[in-house]
């Protein structure tokens, strides 16, 4: 994979993720196309690409979550 740092910190940062390590290199690979498309400065785009890609998987985490048997569909992100 052309990405690997990305990658390897992504699979650290969000432990025990139900989400393929197939589909966390595709969406790797895509951000990072996404922005690079007409980029003229690529210090950030690897610090981009893990944030926006760790986002979508905790976000996605929480919507798998609150689909588990026992689980209601309000009690994502209350507190309890």
């Amino acid at each position: 994979m052309q990405h690997e740092r990305v990658f390897a910190s992504l699979i650290a940062s969000v432990p025990g993720t139900s989400i393929k390590e197939a589909e966390i290199v595709r969406m790797v690979d895509d951000e990072f196309e996404r922005l690079s498309a007409g980029a003229h400065i690529f210090d950030y785009i690897e610090l981009l690409v893990t944030k926006r890609v760790r986002d979508t998987m905790r976000h996605n985490s929480r919507r798998s979550d609150s689909r588990l048997p026992g689980s209601r569909q309000g009690d994502v992100g209350r507190k309890k």
